[in-house]
């Protein structure tokens, strides 16, 4: 069904403008913006086109799956924006949460051939420069100590980037001396399934998902 006031919705007999749940100040926005923050405009364009897609989750999971593995390799947003939508179709979480472990299972394996291609250069470049090798030392201090569980944790933190501690644990992975590619794959596609499923029962239990 289509409109001139953008992408809409049937929900039994109501038909619903998407743009004005998710923007308006009493609706979705309302949650995650105080008032007098701007809000990113691109973000909300995104999320009006996830709930259009999710009528076919054939396009939605995709869609999800590719950005999830952005989120690993290069977005800085949490991946909790991408899990809004899913509020209004519990059918789909945990699907939805296998597909965005998946997708962040990927990333985070990119990101680790990185790591064991570059850590080498990234400890002699710093050995040359006291500072940096005090940040380095600590950094493979780091990781060595916490391992998978920290990254677990790290990883399953709602509203985490995802970034930060997957290039930290990747870089200053002492070639690969510390964490298996393996475990490392898994521990993250297993973060990002909890994350995914606490996300969006916490989303019901506050009842956000009514506002979709």
């Amino acid at each position: 069904m289509s409109s001139s006031q953008g992408p809409v919705r049937i929900l039994g007999s109501r038909t619903e403008n998407l743009g004005t749940i998710i923007t308006s100040e009493t609706g979705l926005m309302g949650y995650l913006y105080r008032p007098g923050q701007t809000i990113p405009g691109g973000y909300v364009e995104f999320l009006i086109q996830l709930l259009d897609a999710l009528r076919n989750p054939l396009v939605f999971l995709p869609v999800l799956f590719v950005y999830s593995i952005l989120v690993a390799v290069i977005l800085p947003t949490p991946v909790e924006l991408a899990l809004i939508p899913l509020l209004a179709q519990p059918a789909l979480f945990g699907i939805a949460a296998v597909t965005i472990g998946a997708g962040k299972a990927a990333g985070s394996g990119m990101i680790f051939l990185l790591g064991k291609r570059t850590d080498k250069m990234i400890e002699k470049t710093s050995s040359k420069h006291a500072s940096l090798k005090r940040l380095t030392d600590f950094c493979i201090w780091f990781v060595s100590k916490t391992r998978y569980v920290g990254l677990f944790l790290l990883l399953a933190l709602p509203f985490m980037s995802d970034t930060i501690p997957v290039y930290v644990y990747s870089l200053f992975n002492h070639e690969g001396a510390i964490l298996s590619a393996r475990y490392f794959i898994f521990t993250n596609f297993l973060a990002g399934v909890s994350r995914v499923l606490m996300v969006l029962i916490a989303g019901v239990a506050l009842g956000i998902n009514s506002l979709l």
